[in-house]
């Protein structure tokens, strides 16, 4: 079974202005990341059995998720120039669909 699904909004790189923007940024996309993996995870569906796991599938057409892990990448940029305290992150899509984010934080001050 394929059950067409979409993937969360995520905010606009351009209302990153800030330290507590990006904060608030990065925790919409963190969000995000849970509700994707979540809503594309053959486990979420609804009435799903356990012996047809295999059959059911969530469905993103290819352009459309290549466009959101494009926004999510633009976004994770410009959350990074403005969060003084963001190191690094790595980003990581498996298959099936699982999509995780790894964020490092540093208190620069100690540095």
């Amino acid at each position: 079974m394929v059950i067409p699904t979409s993937l969360p909004t995520l905010p606009d790189p351009a209302t990153v202005t800030d330290a507590k923007s990006a904060s608030d940024a990065l925790s919409t996309a963190l969000a995000a990341v849970a509700t994707a993996s979540e809503s594309l995870s053959a486990e979420s569906l609804p009435g799903r059995e356990l012996k047809h796991s295999h059959l059911e599938k969530a469905v993103v057409p290819f352009e459309a998720l290549r466009a959101w892990l494009r926004e999510f990448h633009e976004l994770l940029v410009k959350v990074a120039s403005k969060h003084e305290q963001l190191m690094s992150w790595s980003v990581t899509v498996g298959m099936p669909f699982t999509l995780t984010l790894t964020v490092n934080f540093v208190d620069r001050d100690q540095i």
